[in-house]
């Protein structure tokens, strides 16, 4: 497939996206797991903040994403969070060790 192929799926598939979100939240949960994983793991930044600065869509998007928690941590990175914190924990104590 070319560039242009791909760009015309993707934005078909954007649109798509768009149209589920034009009517939340009169959404069905296969449609809303749709929408879920486009924006989690399908959709790239610009698709993204494309659909988050549509005028006639903010406040669906805005309201889908708190709904589905998309404004929240997900365990994993919280996890990543601890860790680094941690990790400065560490070398911190570390370097205070060394300089006793």
């Amino acid at each position: 497939m070319t560039n242009t192929t791909l760009e015309t799926e993707a934005g078909a598939k954007r649109a798509a996206i768009e149209r589920a979100l034009a009517r939340y939240p009169d959404l069905q949960p296969d449609e809303i797991e749709t929408v879920t994983r486009y924006l989690r793991k399908e959709a790239s930044a610009l698709d993204r903040a494309s659909i988050a600065s549509n005028a006639e869509l903010q406040e669906k998007y805005r309201q889908f994403c708190h709904d589905q928690h998309f404004d929240r941590l997900r365990p994993f990175e919280i996890a990543l969070v601890v860790a680094g914190v941690l990790a400065v924990i560490v070398i911190v104590i570390v370097t205070y060790q060394i300089k006793a």
